[in-house]
């Protein structure tokens, strides 16, 4: 058996796979949504601390980002 394997365990793998993933989604989704709303001249930048934001709290903080995007910039 693998000792990094051992020393971690399936269910530690499974979870930090979830994390990277949900990364990855966010970075893709903030992108795509710069696409759509190039237009509108309302975008969001894609730093550590919005793919962060975005990977945790998921669509509730684009929303946020976006009100205030609109309201103070």
């Amino acid at each position: 058996m693998d000792k990094a394997y051992y020393l971690l365990g399936d269910n530690m793998l499974k979870k930090v796979y979830n994390v990277i993933k949900k990364f990855i989604l966010a970075v893709l989704f903030i992108y795509a949504y710069n696409k759509l709303a190039l237009p509108l001249d309302v975008y969001i930048p894609m730093n550590i601390f919005t793919v962060f934001l975005i990977g945790i709290c998921g669509v509730p903080s684009i929303l946020m980002l976006v009100l205030y995007s609109i309201i103070f910039i």
